[in-house]
């Protein structure tokens, strides 16, 4: 995703937004999944 950073004068900068990946083990196999992924599935699990 992109967005902007505004100074105080209100100046646009472009920048770009990343998703937070985490490495986690999944079956015995090393997933890439993002937080909200995570945290949804420790809820199903418990």
């Amino acid at each position: 995703m992109t967005a902007q950073n505004r100074s105080h004068s209100m100046r646009a900068t472009k920048t770009r937004k990343y998703v937070n990946l985490q490495s986690l083990n999944v079956g015995g196999q090393r997933v890439k999944a993002c937080t909200s992924c995570v945290k949804t599935a420790v809820k199903i699990r418990t």
